[in-house]
């Protein structure tokens, strides 16, 4: 017999979710207007993790658009290549090897020298979930 509580739970859970992803990247947006407006964003750059898919890719995409010089780092090839017209620099990078993110950082460090600029922010979204409950997921 199957109980329609936990289905309900976790649609729920899933709907409060989109819901925040929304606010979110609305509260970005207004935040982006306004640093716009006093910031000289094309001397800032941005490193961001988690660029394949999601918020990261957003997030790029959407500084990229405001001017700001953005490092991607990607999981995948296919990450790299989506990214790559979009931003000034994208790069694999699983943030569980050391050494991708120091070839990360000293890829980033040649951007910022070779134009120039500085670094504003760092923005690590890296991460993989997987939704469900506790009993559910696999080790």
């Amino acid at each position: 017999h199957i109980h329609s509580a936990p289905m309900l739970e976790y649609l729920a859970i899933a709907i409060s979710g989109t819901v925040c992803s929304v606010v979110v990247i609305g509260l970005l947006l207004d935040i982006l207007h306004r640093v716009k407006l006093s910031l000289d964003t094309k001397n800032l750059a941005v490193v961001i993790t988690g660029c394949d898919t999601g918020f990261g890719c957003s997030t790029a995409e959407l500084l990229a658009n405001a001017g700001f010089v953005v490092v991607a780092g990607c999981l995948t090839p296919e990450g790299v290549n989506r990214m790559k017209n979009k931003v000034a620099l994208g790069i694999q990078c699983d943030v569980t090897k050391e050494e991708d993110i120091t070839k990360l950082a000293t890829e980033t460090s040649n951007l910022l020298k070779s134009k120039n600029i500085r670094l504003w922010a760092v923005i690590n979204n890296a991460g993989i979930a997987q939704a469900g409950y506790f009993d559910w997921i696999p080790p």
